[in-house]
């Protein structure tokens, strides 16, 4: 992944009442009956520096393994369905963060592959950022968003 600033605090957590029987994310780790994603790195990437350089905004990166339990149907790339990412610093509104193109060079060759039940692979999933200061709150959802698990607070590092 491109040379930028990283973090392994642990973030905070906020639990939602599904969260017991569709799964749950806490200290990094979303864990459901199909599928275990560990964050393993969350990284801020500058404008301009590789895993970023086609925007001018600065972007949060999520490095993550992600581990097929089920034998579902799985890849590192379809993973990102089950995540949405807000930055709240607007009186308003909430706003949700864009997904960006991927942020690691190394990892595009194997984002469409299959997981096999019981394998492993590594994944990695950017958003822009609206601003640099405001944390970043992570929501763990069931079925394309549809269902929220439960919410874990990133800083920006």
């Amino acid at each position: 992944m491109a040379q930028s600033a990283s973090t392994t605090a642990t973030p905070s957590s906020t639990a939602s009442s599904a969260s017991t029987s569709a799964g749950s994310f806490a200290n990094g780790v979303l864990d459901t009956p199909d599928m275990t994603i560990r964050v393993t790195d969350v990284r801020k990437i500058a404008p301009g520096q590789p895993g970023n350089q086609y925007k001018d905004q600065p972007a949060i990166a999520f490095c993550y393994d992600i581990n097929n339990k089920s034998g579902k149907s799985l890849t590192p790339s379809s993973s990102i369905y089950s995540f949405n990412a807000y930055q709240d610093n607007d009186p308003n509104f909430i706003k949700e963060l864009k997904v960006s193109p991927h942020p690691d060079s190394t990892l595009v060759g194997t984002q469409s592959a299959e997981i096999k039940q019981g394998g492993t692979l590594q994944g990695a999933v950017e958003y822009t950022l609206d601003d640099e200061v405001t944390p970043v709150e992570l929501v763990a959802t069931k079925g394309f968003g549809k269902t929220e698990l439960e919410r874990q607070t990133f800083p920006i590092p």
